[in-house]
């Protein structure tokens, strides 16, 4: 996954929100959201190939992410781990945000660039990464993540907060039982304008590839956003999930489903 805007304590009704895009080749399999049959607690979309996942939440409340770190002037490592299973493992796990954490700090050397978030549902949410990042504590307020260390400013994440903060400032919908906006965040994730030469990020891949990855949703040849996925979790322990995925990176449309459960049934 490599877009996430993460809204904790500030949204109207719902102290967890989070907007996110994944991007990946299209020839890699996957599977759209779903509990899993093999750990029916989990409801998350799944990678075929390392058989983790990027953004999952499960019927206790648990709640972890992951974005690749970009920076190819760093050698890539031999055999490293899946950076999938960072999310998968955390999901499975009954270990609090902190002790996993902690754990993932120790062997962080064993995988490529990762940003990955946690949250145990109780305590406090924590991100990590092993690209210079320290392991944090998150506190409330509207919070990015790309392919660089938490709320960094790229044109892409800056421009996903100028669309999101407004979106929850104005929503006095939620206090009068009118819904969740994820239409229009959907709306937001489906963004494909590129950001001016000016500005972008150097990351190694060159500003022809910088400028092709610029925009909240990717359409390059081949590669692109494969899903857009909304979580929202309510005062009242209601756990909202929608996710959209594209067959192909220049797709108008994409195929949405939509879960609704209580914490702890």
């Amino acid at each position: 996954m490599c877009l996430v805007g993460f809204a904790y304590k500030v949204w109207p009704g719902y102290p967890i929100v989070i907007a996110s895009n994944r991007d990946e080749f299209f020839n890699r399999a996957t599977e759209k959201a779903s509990f899993w049959e093999d750990h029916p607690a989990i409801l998350a979309g799944r990678d075929l190939q390392s058989f983790g996942t990027w953004l999952g939440v499960t019927k206790q409340g648990r709640v972890a992410f992951v974005t690749n770190n970009r920076n190819l002037r760093i050698p890539s490592i031999s055999d490293p781990l899946s950076r999938g299973k960072l999310v998968s493992e955390f999901l499975i796990s009954d270990l609090s945000s902190e002790s996993y954490s902690k754990e993932i700090e120790a062997n962080a050397d064993k995988y490529e660039g990762f940003n990955l978030f946690v949250y145990d549902g109780g305590s406090l949410p924590v991100y990590i990464s092993n690209r210079g990042g320290r392991r944090s504590v998150i506190e409330q307020g509207f919070h990015t993540l790309s392919n660089a260390l938490w709320n960094t400013n790229w044109p892409k994440t800056e421009k996903l907060r100028s669309k999101m903060v407004p979106l929850y400032e104005d929503n006095f919908a939620a206090r009068r039982n009118e819904g969740f906006p994820w239409e229009k965040i959907f709306e937001i994730l489906n963004d494909r304008s590129m950001a001016d030469s000016e500005g972008l990020p150097d990351t190694g891949i060159g500003k022809e590839k910088e400028k092709a990855l610029s925009s909240i949703r990717i359409t390059a040849p081949g590669y692109g956003t494969r899903a857009s996925t909304i979580v929202a979790i309510s005062e009242k322990g209601e756990v909202f999930f929608w996710e959209k995925t594209y067959k192909e990176p220049d797709a108008e449309e994409g195929e949405i489903v939509s879960y609704r459960f209580q914490i702890g049934e």
